[in-house]
């Protein structure tokens, strides 16, 4: 009978453990989803100004927000061109910001223009 009680308990460990790696697995894999979505419209935000459909000026410029649905809900990604004058060449950032319950991410790819 002990035996059997150590058996049971020692299942619904390895039940328990197997629920929390699936757990921490799925949430490792929205936030990757997330960052790169964010990536793919950093990445989108400087085409925009290789393009010249943005044309660089001094401060920051927002564009259209996109909302994706990244695992159960769907997330509003803000993208946002920052301009910075250094002498003859613009410092282009592509910023994506977004929020997930209390917590803010951003990510950001950097550039130089020449005029």
């Amino acid at each position: 009978m002990l035996e059997a009680m150590i058996s049971v308990f020692l299942l619904f460990l390895a039940g328990m453990t197997m629920l929390g790696t699936l757990q921490t697995s799925d949430r490792a894999y929205t936030e990757a989803t997330q960052a790169r979505i964010a990536l793919r419209l950093a990445r989108e935000g400087l085409e925009l100004v290789r393009a010249g459909t943005v044309v660089p000026t001094a401060g920051t410029q927002a564009l259209t927000p996109v909302s994706v649905p990244v695992g159960r809900v769907s997330i509003s990604f803000t993208q946002q061109i920052v301009g910075l004058l250094q002498g003859n060449v613009w410092l282009i950032r592509s910023q994506v910001l977004w929020s997930e319950g209390p917590r803010s991410h951003v990510v950001e790819l950097k550039t130089y223009v020449s005029q």
